[in-house]
């Protein structure tokens, strides 16, 4: 596996983790206090995206120690990138452009882990 690669999964690993652990751990009232797009959205949803970034965390991470399929860290790319789309929606509607940024960053770098590992699953040549 490429060390590009590697590094991708790994940044995007622990930047859904903790933005999760956050969304999870922090009281609600306190969270819409800090981050002002997410006053609109009440407090199961914010509980549920929470989840979602941990459970993509883990599946874009968790493949190089736990080995396994390729099509899970796809799938979980994915996700990550579609929950990127929706916060660059989100930012932008609020007029947030440094977030949008840093929004279309992280989906560029989850389409990233999602097309190198699916160039890996189905273009890759047979072993030997």
């Amino acid at each position: 596996m490429p060390t590009t690669l590697l590094l991708a999964q790994s940044l995007l690993g622990v930047v859904f983790f903790l933005t999760g652990v956050m969304k999870l751990g922090v009281p609600t009232a306190t969270l819409k206090e800090k981050m002002k797009p997410l006053r609109a959205y009440p407090a199961p949803m914010i509980y549920a995206l929470g989840l979602l970034e941990i459970v993509g965390a883990a599946g874009v991470s968790l493949q190089p120690l736990v080995g396994f399929e390729r099509s899970f860290v796809i799938l979980a790319a994915l996700g990550l990138g579609f929950v990127m789309v929706g916060a660059t929606v989100v930012q932008a509607r609020d007029r947030n452009w440094p977030m949008v940024a840093v929004n279309l960053l992280l989906l560029c770098l989850s389409l990233f882990v999602a097309f190198m590992h699916w160039s890996w699953t189905c273009c890759a040549p047979p072993p030997m």
